[in-house]
């Protein structure tokens, strides 16, 4: 019994170690020629100003309402929210050799963030047809 236990231990580990590798691979890292930056911060929010400029950019660029805080080291502030969390799915265009910016009120996601460094993460997508995409994390 103990032998099976320590077996399905390791087949599990393996498994799990897998399913991370294959997380990683679905986002790309192409330079997309895009900076995020902040203005307006608060303790509850801010605008984002993202500008494309160069880069290798296949497709349209676009992005959705999802994103993550983190602090420097790279730790996330806790959810305010009690169970699950949804997301629209919006598509926010990022015109080439462009600005745009987004506000951001994350008071409803972790309330009013005590202060700090921090960064936000923004999913990114190169699209150049159904099916054919790449996505990329920016900071």
């Amino acid at each position: 019994m103990r032998k099976r236990m320590i077996l399905f231990s390791v087949i599990l580990g393996l498994v799990l170690a897998g399913c991370a590798k294959s997380v990683e691979t679905d986002y790309a890292d192409p330079d997309l020629g895009i900076t995020l930056t902040a203005k307006n911060v608060t303790p509850c929010g801010m605008t984002v100003v993202c500008t494309q400029s160069g880069g290798e950019a296949t497709g349209e660029l676009n992005t959705g309402s999802w994103y993550r805080l983190e602090s420097m080291d790279g730790k996330e502030p806790d959810y305010i929210v009690d169970g699950e969390i949804g997301w629209d799915s919006m598509a926010y265009f990022v015109p080439m050799e462009d600005t745009v910016e987004w506000t951001i009120d994350w008071a409803w996601l972790y309330g009013e963030l005590p202060s700090g460094e921090y960064r936000i993460c923004k999913e990114f997508m190169d699209f150049r047809e159904t099916g054919d995409f790449d996505k990329t994390l920016v900071y």
